[in-house]
């Protein structure tokens, strides 16, 4: 009893301080990346497609160049579809008496295994998996209770050859979980097609895979493992669409041979969805045009009547609401989405269902009005009609008694409530000056300066608001009032009519000079 259990914590031991060391190195680099050679051997076999951020994603994030070698150990022996690659390199340890003895073995080219006094096994067709568990009994049947434990200290490394339409032919580096949609991702080129992908391994045999189902299915059987001496072949694609629209996968993809606009709106784009027009569906063309500008083709989708699609078409199904009636906001309103400020002047189209009341419009552009937007004096343009509506009684009255339904075509006008005051006539400095609240009519002359005594006596004015209507000193001062300083100084009047009467005499004089030399 105690002999198994040095022999189990040794062995226990042994593989926690492998993934230990795995781990604190993946920790201490802040990923888990090759060294510098390896970086440099990553960024030759990125694409520019890649570098733009415009790829096709890779069913498999477990590249050789993603990973570092103590990953890709861990990885290998933890995923069972591993097979065993030449130059892996695995550590085999068990029990020889009381002593802990370990063997590093290699496959070979033939992947052939050479384990010492063990002898040679064969490997080629295996996973690690099987390889683990047959080499594990090989040992046990020499040394009885030697609890032996096959891991693996470093994965191989094999090179791949890609062709056709890439954006680099040669030699890929690519280990034993690299994917075929791996490789794809790295090598494609702008023709590239990822629905006919040729893998020929070295007996010779051929297979065509198509990416796009496995990515979208799921189907790992078109995305297979690459192994050594595969060549990779990457064809040009045949038509590249994009949908767009009310579908529920709006994109572009690439069509095979024979498939029609019912293929791409059912097959590709997963169907439409509940708002889509299909009597509204447009097809915007270029290659094969009849205009060297390109054409835009209208169709009703029907899938009883397929229409044929060309190369780099655009395709967008129109939804039902682009169709329901539009009313507008108008004046101090704006979209802060858009950047607008919200002190200028803008025009807010509101798209509503038949029946929809102006309340709800208000209060869903509620984060467009400001400090600036005078909601009590906004009004309805209806035809040749203006109807007046406090806006501000739906936002913060919560009083709805004044509601309406809105029509087509309604522009609902939003005054600027402008918070300035005018000082006019007999003071020092006219002008508009900003409003604040409470405040009498002399706080704003003085702003102004003071009265002009030359003009003004006895603190003479009048007060007028936005409507024309006048008030005496005693009001509080509003927005946009007008504080007129009255010219009522009698020498300042004397003088204008002193001006007058001095031009007169003299007019008379001149006459009657004029006059008495005539004679």
């Amino acid at each position: 009893m105690n002999r198994n259990r040095t022999i189990g914590a040794l062995s226990a031991a042994l593989l926690i301080s492998v993934c230990l060391e795995a781990g604190a190195q993946a920790v201490n680099s802040g990923s888990i990346t090759d060294s510098a050679s390896g970086s440099a051997a990553q960024a030759a076999t990125i694409s520019p497609l890649e570098r733009s951020g415009e790829r096709l994603d890779s069913t498999s994030a477990l590249s050789a160049e993603a990973l570092d070698k103590n990953a890709r150990a861990l990885l290998a022996m933890t995923n069972v579809d591993y097979p065993v690659t030449p130059g892996d390199v695995y550590n085999l340890v068990f029990l020889r008496g009381a002593t802990s003895d370990s063997v590093a073995v290699v496959v070979g080219t033939d992947y052939a295994v050479n384990m010492g006094v063990f002898g040679v096994v064969n490997a080629r067709g295996q996973s690690f998996d099987q390889f683990k568990r047959s080499a594990e009994r090989l040992v046990s049947a020499a040394y009885p209770g030697s609890m032996p434990q096959v891991l693996v200290s470093s994965t191989g490394v094999f090179k791949v050859m890609r062709l056709g339409e890439t954006n680099a032919a040669g030699e890929y580096g690519a280990w034993g979980l690299m994917r075929l949609s791996e490789l794809y991702a790295a090598s494609r080129n702008a023709y590239s097609s990822p629905r006919a992908v040729t893998v020929k391994s070295t007996d010779g045999i051929a297979h065509v895979y198509d990416l796009f189902k496995a990515q979208r299915y799921g189907d790992l059987k078109q995305d297979p493992y690459l192994k050594p001496g595969d060549s990779i072949t990457l064809a040009r694609y045949d038509r590249i669409v994009t949908i767009t629209g009310s579908v529920r996968r709006p994109g572009s993809y690439y069509l095979l041979p024979g498939e029609a606009l019912t293929d791409l709106v059912e097959r590709y784009a997963d169907g439409m969805t509940e708002d889509a027009d299909p009597t509204r569906t447009t097809v915007s063309r270029i290659v094969g045009a009849k205009s060297v500008m390109g054409e835009r083709l209208s169709v009703s989708y029907s899938a009883a009547s397929p229409v044929d699609l060309m190369n780099r078409d655009s395709v967008t199904i129109a939804p039902i609401t682009d169709l329901l009636p539009v009313c507008w906001f108008e004046g101090a309103i704006a979209l802060r989405v858009d950047g607008i400020s919200l002190d200028s002047s803008n025009r807010v189209p509101y798209t509503f269902q038949p029946g929809a009341v102006l309340s709800k419009a208000v209060l869903s552009l509620r984060g467009s009005f400001s400090a600036v937007s005078d909601l009590p004096s906004a009004y309805v343009v209806r035809g040749t009609e203006r109807i007046p509506v406090d806006l501000e009684m739906f936002l913060y009255g919560k009083d709805f008694s004044g509601d309406m339904v809105l029509q087509p075509g309604d522009r609902v006008v939003v005054p600027f409530r402008q918070l300035f005051i005018t000082l006019a006539g007999a003071v020092r400095n006219p002008g508009r000056y900003p409003y604040i609240p409470d405040r009498s009519w002399d706080y704003y002359v003085n702003l102004a300066g003071g009265f002009d005594t030359d003009k003004n006596s006895g603190e003479a004015i009048n007060i007028i608001d936005i409507q024309g209507r006048q008030y005496k000193k005693d009001r509080v001062i509003q927005p946009e009032d007008v504080i007129l300083a009255k010219s009522n100084s009698l020498v300042y009047k004397f003088g204008r009519i002193a001006t007058i009467l001095s031009s007169i005499l003299s007019l008379a004089t001149l006459t009657v000079t004029i006059l008495t030399y005539a004679k």
